[in-house]
Order: C-alpha cells, then structure tokens, then sequence
C-alpha cells in the first residue's frame, strides 16, 4: 500500500487553500483585528456577528457527523496587545460570539502567558467577580484544576436573559509543538465529548 508523501499532502492543501477568497478578512476594517496577517478566515466559512460591525477573526468548521459543529478563533486580542496601535481588542467581539451563536463550551489550547511572552488575553473576570465585555456580562462561578485541564464555569447574561458556559483549558499543549502527552489529549477530549455540549463548540489557541 503507497503511503502518502506529507509534503505534497501539504503543498495540495495549501494550493487549495490559497484559491479561497479572504476578501472580508484581509479588509482595512478588518486587519486590526487579526492577531496574524497569514492567519485569517475564509469568506465562505467566516463567522458573521449581528450587526454592521460584524467581522471576528473564527471560521465555522463541519464535525465528523454535523455541519457547524465548531468554530476555530484566534485568542482574544486583550487591550493590553492595542499600544502601538496595530491592534484593536477583541474580547467584546469574543463574547459576543459566544452569546450569538449560543455556545455552551470553550476549549482552551493556549496559556495566556509562556516563556515571559502573552500568548492570549486573559478574557474572563477573577473568581467569584463580574466583568462586563460590551452588551455581555461574565461572571466566573467556579474553577477547578486536576493534571489534564482547568475547567471553569461562567454566567453569561446579556439583556436580563442568563446562560452557562463552561471553558476546559488544556494544559499541556505549549507553543509550536505538540502536545506533551497524547493520553493527556484524548483524555480531554473524552471528557468534553461526554457532556454533550450543544454545537457550535468554541476551538482557540494563541
């Protein structure tokens, strides 16, 4: 049986890739909202927020049995990322995301911080305090650790309505490598798997 060649696997993805259009992505508008310029969603599968503002770095992806059943996001540019001016913060948009689509659960492949450098804003309050993130309101209500993941539980309101999300942040997946145990991986992925979250899932790393 011939095995298939990575590279050129690759080089077929990327060429079918690159044929995709990233109009809307790559706008003025849009391109202080991008963590990368070489990272950016495609028009087709871009998620569209409510309104005239409505660009956020996230792509819709199909799940083995289920159209939409994530969506794979930057992490949340923090206001702390905007001094030069290159940038814009993008928690508001994050949260606001997370309201309109509805999503019960985030994973988390990221740390905030790694080797001295931010790698992602911390988007969420201390525990037991609310923060406000535009028209959302998050409050975190608990937070529990063990060897595989951080798991914490929000309320999320917006307009007097109340929602529960919860986030699962992986721990042990580190910054342009894999991760340090495959076990660890499938681990968490059981567990999120056996809650039966309602789609769209909420996929981010840096």
């Amino acid at each position: 049986m011939l095995v298939p060649n990575p590279r050129s696997s690759y080089q077929i993805l990327e060429a079918w890739d690159s044929a995709r259009e990233r109009k809307c992505s790559s706008a003025e508008k849009a391109r202080t909202r991008n963590r990368f310029v070489d990272i950016l969603p495609n028009d087709n599968t871009r998620v569209i927020l409510h309104g005239t503002n409505d660009y956020i770095n996230a792509s819709l992806i199909d799940g083995y049995r289920n159209a939409g059943q994530f969506i794979a996001t930057q992490g949340p540019i923090g206001p702390e990322e905007t001094g030069d001016g290159r940038k814009e913060s993008t928690v508001d948009d994050f949260w606001r995301m997370i309201w309109e689509k509805n999503v019960q659960c985030v994973l988390m492949l990221t740390d905030c911080v790694e080797n001295m450098r931010q790698r992602c804003t911390k988007y969420w309050p201390p525990l037991g305090e609310a923060q406000q993130f535009g028209e959302v309101e998050v409050d975190l209500i608990s937070e529990s650790e063990d060897p595989i993941c951080l798991h914490r539980e929000f309320d999320v309101k917006r307009n007097g309505e109340q929602r529960q999300v919860s986030q699962y942040h992986f721990l042990n997946w580190r910054d342009a490598k894999g991760p340090e145990s495959t076990t660890h991986l499938l681990d968490f992925i059981e567990r999120v798997w056996h809650k039966q979250y309602r789609k769209p899932i909420v996929v981010h790393c840096r």
